[in-house]
């Protein structure tokens, strides 16, 4: 009813934050048919799909994956959303990716609250600003909202975001954001 009742240029698709984590055949099965019924619907209402990549968990996913870790688990997850996005021919917002980029320049850094799997305000203001870049092609380094951050932590997430959206790692996302800074405008 949402997509009748209101003109929406883009609709963002998330599945349940492990799914995609899982072997290739299981995605397939448990996630893609529901993924095409929706961008029929979201297509149909003139609107445009994007996948939301989320990030793995403080500790991966030993439940399903015994001796997971987080970067396992992020390598699991750029793949079932780079995947799904090439299926869909839907552009990935490579939150997860941020994560990942902004735990290896900062090894300390935390970004979950404390269940370890959902996000604390600092990634929370990371996946924020990787959006802004990804649907506005607009470099978030600067901006004075900090979301209750420090300053210098809101600055170091804007960077990361860019880097990777719009700049020196760009690169690394163009399979998974085909090729786009910033999701081009349809007529």
């Amino acid at each position: 009813a949402a997509l009748e009742n209101a003109r929406w240029d883009f609709v963002i698709l998330q599945e349940q934050s492990h799914l995609l984590s899982f072997p290739a055949e299981q995605r397939r099965e448990e996630t893609y048919p529901f993924a095409r019924a929706l961008q029929g619907q979201i297509a149909s209402a003139g609107s445009r799909t994007l996948l939301f990549m989320t990030w793995g968990y403080k500790e991966g996913d030993p439940r399903n994956y015994p001796g997971d870790s987080f970067t396992a688990m992020q390598r699991r997850l750029a793949e079932g959303y780079s995947d799904l996005g090439a299926t869909l021919g839907a552009p990935v917002v490579p939150v997860g990716l941020a994560w990942e980029e902004a735990l290896q320049r900062e090894p300390g850094l935390d970004l979950w609250d404390s269940d370890g799997k959902h996000p604390n305000p600092a990634g929370s203001y990371l996946a924020a600003c990787v959006f802004y870049a990804m649907l506005s092609g607009r470099n978030p380094s600067g901006s004075e909202f900090a979301g209750g951050l420090e300053l210098a932590e809101a600055r170091f997430l804007q960077r990361v975001a860019s880097d990777l959206v719009l700049g020196a790692h760009a690169t690394r996302t163009d399979q998974i954001s085909a090729g786009t800074p910033g999701i081009p405008a349809t007529s």
